[in-house]
């Protein structure tokens, strides 16, 4: 059965709790799923060269429609990625992601336009516009997340967590507060004080053993933010190396280590491939480590299929990121169920501390009530014996 809880301040707490919970869990689920777009080429025909989507075709260079919208998603995924990095993370070292949030984005639309060469592209005038157009798009939703109320999220820690999915116990007593708060307008004023003050008092003692409130978030000193935005440049930078690769070369020696191409078409192939990958995988660790954000878990998602991915290219596969990926689906799998078993406990836990503020309203408000009905029946005790009194 379920209970209607009728009082304007549960209606408020349980709308924002509801909202936090709604915001978290998808993002989390956005950020779980993101990766897996690209796999939408597997859809599209092996056989045909032409690409058509309602009514609109496409002329491209790719062997295949499979692969041209492999090579479309695979950069509009990423693109994405890096700007979720961005907008989840702290720290004047974000904005160097506007590198590589500008080269994916510019590959995703080259790749329509690919008679031309890459870096003319980016060169042109439609490649300055849309890094225009990226900027500022990213900076207003930046400032308006920036902007809004700051609701420091429940922190879970492994103890909490490990003691709530034993016992259970906020789910508990959370159900048996709401039937207090529904049995308001039948039980006597002091016996729903009784049960009022027995709930918070027991939260009360509850809530001081096992903090549950995400520990503030420290700022990044200066030498922190020097060292990421230096490893970002390296980074932009390694993306871009496959550019200055001849065609058709097949193997280069750097420090005295010979790298080869490892059956790709020839070395600039191999390092476009292994670079985007790779860096992919060191912002998904970055972003992990700079959030504490309760869903930070859901970006193991992504990076672990971006760590399979890369070790993929050294491997003898015959096709990269096709049915071979699903070896890393149990970990993934694994992931996605620990990130909805968490917000299962946060929902819980954030309910409590609903509960809690509101207790401690219903029992100010329920002792003022008591307060006046004694303060009118000593008044009227008054005037029955001395009515001239009043």
């Amino acid at each position: 059965m379920k209970i209607k809880i009728q009082t304007k301040d549960t209606v408020s707490g349980f709308i924002s709790v509801k909202r936090r919970s709604t915001h978290g869990i998808g993002a989390a689920i956005i950020v779980l799923l993101l990766p897996f777009t690209s796999f939408i080429h597997l859809l599209f025909s092996k056989h045909l060269g032409q690409f058509s989507l309602l009514g609109v075709h496409l002329e491209h260079s790719f062997s295949n429609n499979q692969v041209f919208v492999w090579f479309f998603l695979m950069h509009l995924s990423s693109f994405a990625f890096v700007c979720l990095v961005f907008l989840f993370s702290r720290g004047y070292w974000r904005y160097v992601l506007f590198i590589p949030m500008y080269y994916f984005m510019a590959y995703s639309l080259w790749v329509i336009t690919d008679r031309i060469i890459f870096s003319d592209f980016v060169l042109s005038s439609a490649g300055i516009l849309l890094g225009l157009l990226i900027l500022f798009p990213v900076l207003e939703t930046d400032a308006w997340l920036r902007a809004r109320p700051k609701r420091r999220d429940v922190f879970l820690n492994f103890e909490t967590g490990f003691r709530e999915l034993l016992d259970d116990w906020n789910s508990q007593w959370n159900r048996a507060i709401r039937i207090t708060l529904a049995q308001k307008s039948t039980l006597p004023l002091k016996e729903y004080l009784y049960r009022v003050y027995y709930y918070s008092d027991l939260l009360d003692m509850h809530n001081t053993k096992v903090s549950r409130q995400q520990p503030e978030h420290r700022a990044l000193s200066r030498g922190q933010n020097i060292s990421r935005i230096a490893l970002l440049l390296f980074l932009s930078m390694l993306i871009f190396v496959h550019h200055w690769i001849p065609d058709g070369q097949n193997q280069i020696e750097i420090l005295g280590l010979e790298i080869g191409c490892f059956g790709f078409r020839d070395l600039s192939t191999f390092l476009f491939y292994a670079s985007n990958k790779f860096v992919l995988c060191v912002l998904g660790l970055i972003w992990l480590l700079n959030t504490q954000y309760w869903w930070r878990g859901a970006i193991l998602s992504p990076v672990l299929l971006y760590l399979y991915q890369f070790w993929e290219i050294f491997q003898p596969m015959p096709v990269l990121e096709s049915e071979g990926n699903l070896k890393i689906m149990p970990l993934i799998a694994l992931t996605i169920s620990a990130v909805a078993l968490l917000w299962a406990l946060i929902k819980r836990i954030s309910e409590n501390q609903v509960y809690q503020t509101l207790l401690k309203s219903e029992l100010d408000k329920g002792l003022r009530e008591l307060s006046r009905e004694k303060a009118k029946s000593r008044l009227f005790q008054m005037q029955v014996h001395n009515p001239e009194i009043l």
